[in-house]
């Protein structure tokens, strides 16, 4: 699943305006929405969430988004189930 997650955050990166890159320290604010199954063994997403994180960070520095992921000075992540893709 990491994969499949990976290549679908590269491609949403892929499709971004181009920005100036820095190399100011940076905050970083991410939210991730997944899809809750029909029987949920828990209240909450699995998945570790620094996993997650390190998904989308790798995937903002392939495409050069930031320079290096050592930037980031605060990161704020939450995980919550929503009840289908369209839900956000």
């Amino acid at each position: 699943r990491y994969a499949k997650f990976r290549e679908a955050m590269t491609q949403w990166v892929t499709e971004q305006p181009p920005v100036n890159i820095s190399e100011n320290p940076l905050a970083v604010y991410v939210e991730f929405a997944v899809n809750k199954p029909k029987n949920p063994a828990n209240s909450y997403p699995t998945g570790d969430i620094d996993n997650y994180v390190k998904a989308v960070l790798d995937s903002l520095q392939s495409r050069m988004f930031l320079k290096d992921d050592k930037q980031v000075e605060y990161l704020e992540a939450t995980k919550r189930y929503v009840d289908n893709e369209n839900t956000l």
